[in-house]
């Protein structure tokens, strides 16, 4: 697993503040809150992946996220987003 998060990475966000089914997703902004659970803070390319839910998350579906809402994927979730995409784009 990753030491850090950084904008650009691929997670699992669960919507409606995590009750929803996780859906891939990549970050596009983050922000460094002085607590959990807040919106604004400042913004930031990485963290150590032990300050997640310090951080808000902007998605590229549009959503904003706080830390609990974020799973990190592991090396096999990543490799079949990355196939998903490779196919999609070349088919």
């Amino acid at each position: 697993m990753k030491d850090l998060i950084s904008v650009g990475d691929s997670v699992m966000w669960s919507g409606s503040w995590g009750s929803e089914s996780a859906k891939p997703v990549r970050i596009t902004a983050m922000e460094l809150c002085a607590a959990p659970r807040q919106k604004y803070g400042v913004p930031v390319t990485e963290v150590p992946t032990t300050m997640k839910n310090y951080v808000n998350f902007t998605l590229d579906n549009g959503h904003w996220a706080y830390g609990y809402q974020i799973t990190l994927m592991n090396d096999e979730q990543l490799r079949t987003i990355r196939e998903c995409s490779d196919n999609h784009i070349g088919g």
